[in-house]
């Protein structure tokens, strides 16, 4: 995506990384520019700003549409963080991980499969790929690493943060357990704490799958998805209301036919992310169901610097809101 901005009197665009960290850390989806001003007596300045999106394509090759990272730590310090990617892959046959000081992998799979971690002159590599596996759509790759860390400051302060990865990485949530008297406090980066989330973001689609046709189930029991910006999900249940592991859902913009799939985890949710404005079709299917096909229009607004969408299912039919 491509923004081009045309200001007007003292107002002059100014690189992100030169913002105030402070401020950078309240932005509630990643900053796209970033501006100056020192006001004038007699001016009235101006701001117009235009996005482009470019449809996908095939250039990268690889990326991450998911990443769910865990993280556990103990009172001296120490961390052991389990890293989950849902990877999109054309050619990449490893991950380069720059991990930090003192830190090393202990494992990693492949679609379920242990791989074996190479070692480089330039830092760890994790495999994309293995032997006899020939992916055709989106996949998981894991891996986990444990620091030595440091301990923790008479006062309780300390400093984590995540390894780089050579590949981009749509969304990523992070959760950080922590001994009982810590508690994380200030967020760098693209990072933010997830009760600033706003009320906006957050919905829920509840669909499920039966031998006959598509139906709707009860949202009430479930708990509100933490959808971001071109993300939608749901849940997956059978006509008794009891949730549906394992299902295969894909989800196929109709326009571009650029598709998604995810596997309903053990509460029956999904999600799939980087799906552009338009219609959307998603199909559901399980052994021993009957597949199930729903089409939906996604209409995301872009109010200026930020975007947000939740999708919602329920009885009286599709809703919206942004």
């Amino acid at each position: 995506m491509e923004l081009t901005a045309t200001e007007g009197g003292s107002l002059k665009r100014m690189d992100i990384k030169e913002t105030n960290p402070y401020l950078r850390s309240l932005a509630r989806s990643p900053l796209q520019a970033a501006f100056r001003y020192h006001r004038q007596p007699t001016e009235n300045p101006s701001l117009a700003l235009e996005w482009t999106r470019f449809p996908d394509s095939s250039v990268l090759a690889a990326i991450a549409e998911r990443a769910v990272v865990t993280t556990l730590v103990t009172t001296e310090g120490r961390s052991l963080t389990e890293v989950k990617l849902t990877i999109k892959n054309q050619v990449q046959p490893f991950l380069k991980v720059d991990l930090p000081k003192g830190a090393n992998i202990v494992s990693a799979e492949v679609a379920g499969e242990k791989v074996k971690p190479v070692e480089g002159a330039d830092g760890q590599r994790v495999p994309l790929l293995r032997p006899g596996f020939r992916p055709t759509d989106s996949y998981e790759v894991s891996f986990v690493f444990m620091h030595s860390g440091a301990p923790f400051a008479k006062k309780g302060g300390s400093e984590i943060s995540l390894p780089k990865m050579d590949i981009p990485i749509t969304v990523l949530q992070w959760e950080v357990f922590l001994p009982e008297q810590y508690k994380v406090k200030d967020f760098g980066g693209d990072a933010l704490a997830a009760s600033l989330l706003p009320v906006s973001m957050q919905g829920v689609m509840i669909s499920g799958i039966t031998s006959g046709s598509f139906q709707a189930g009860v949202g009430g029991s479930f708990a509100p998805l933490q959808l971001l910006p071109g993300q939608i999900g749901g849940y997956i249940i059978d006509p008794s209301g009891a949730v549906v592991t394992g299902a295969q859902v894909n989800v196929m913009q109709v326009d571009t036919g650029a598709q998604r799939t995810a596997v309903t985890d053990a509460s029956g949710r999904w999600i799939v992310g980087g799906m552009p404005s338009g219609r959307v079709r998603v199909m559901a299917t399980m052994r021993g169901f009957k597949n199930t096909v729903r089409e939906v229009e996604i209409q995301r607004k872009l109010p200026v610097f930020r975007q947000f969408l939740a999708a919602d299912w329920g009885y009286g039919g599709i809703r919206r809101s942004d």
